[in-house]
């Protein structure tokens, strides 16, 4: 996730030295994204991953400090702007709401903000019908009952037309993290799946229901160094950095490579990313937790102990989804 710039040609650098990639088909011509087709996208998005990394290469050349993860962080808001560009094709094609709006946003903060006693003191004030309170629950358990539907009629199709494209993501993913003595846990899709996913390998955790402290972690480290982060988060929609990070802390908002790398630091612990690939193959990122002052632990952190996370791409119509790799 990065900071908007105007675009200008296919894949280039700017003066502040930020990598720039307009939407062009293969010869070069710009195009309108949203006549796109998802095969046409991911063809597109294989192109600009490989011209990101081009770019890259020259913070390496030019020993430049902290290439490694400048080149990560610049990858990362190209991926991440393809998985805003997925989503979208999504929503135009199947209708599906965007989870993250702010009018939900708004509803989950204002559950948060209020306490049990000033709940069944509105219940009880207002015993004629159903309560504000009563209403947001409702509303938020028949979202979960369609979300649930929506699995079970994708399962139902999949049982009768063949293997989808996410089985054969699943397959290509768990036979790879055998070979390592490896395998997927998976965790609950819900805007927390990232953090979810690092609560289930943290010691003093080791739960997925305990992703809220991974997320207050995420906000702190954010905070604490901004100089490291705030370049490259989007916060036309949040308004400041600041409330960008209160965002990451207390709602449901998708974390990407850069809270990726901040929970890295702030556990002192390299995190390992899985993806299959285009061809079939699965391929591993590593995001160090090495900056901000911050080294890995001997036989604590760092790459003697990692944090594992799996990115599944094909997951149902539900977008990308994050599950945690553990041991055999």
């Amino acid at each position: 996730m990065g900071k908007k710039k105007k675009n200008s040609g296919n894949g280039t650098g700017n003066d502040d030295g930020f990598f720039q990639c307009a939407p062009t088909d293969a010869n070069g011509t710009p195009i309108d994204v949203e006549r796109e087709t998802l095969e046409e996208m991911r063809q597109r998005h294989a192109r600009e991953i490989q011209s990101v990394r081009e770019y890259c290469q020259k913070f390496f050349q030019s020993g430049m400090k902290q290439a490694k993860t400048k080149a990560m962080i610049e990858e990362g808001k190209v991926t991440d702007r393809h998985l805003e560009e997925e989503n979208a094709l999504e929503r135009r094609v199947f209708g599906t709401p965007d989870a993250s709006s702010s009018e939900g946003e708004e509803e989950e903060e204002e559950d948060k903000s209020k306490t049990d006693k000033e709940e069944a003191s509105e219940e009880r004030k207002q015993q004629g019908g159903p309560t504000k309170a009563q209403k947001r629950r409702e509303k938020k358990a028949a979202e979960e009952k369609a979300r649930e539907l929506a699995i079970e009629m994708e399962r139902a199709r999949l049982r009768e037309s063949g293997p989808s494209k996410k089985e054969i993501e699943e397959e290509a993913m768990r036979r790879a993290l055998k070979a390592l003595d490896l395998t997927l846990r998976e965790v609950k899709a819900d805007g927390h799946c990232l953090y979810r996913a690092v609560a289930e390998q943290v010691d003093e955790m080791k739960e997925e229901s305990r992703y809220g402290e991974v997320r207050t972690m995420c906000k702190d480290e954010m905070l604490k160094n901004r100089e490291e982060y705030e370049a490259f988060v989007e916060m036309e929609e949040a308004g400041s950095y600041e409330k960008y990070c209160e965002k990451v802390g207390s709602t449901a908002e998708w974390g990407g490579h850069v809270e990726m790398l901040a929970i890295a630091r702030a556990l002192r612990r390299n995190v390992e990313v899985f993806e299959v690939r285009p061809g079939g193959e699965v391929e591993k990122m590593v995001v160090e937790c090495v900056g901000s002052g911050v080294e890995g632990e001997e036989g604590k952190g760092g790459s003697s102990f990692p944090l594992r996370v799996a990115f599944m791409k094909e997951s149902y119509t539900l977008g990308e989804h994050y599950d945690a790799v553990v041991s055999l």
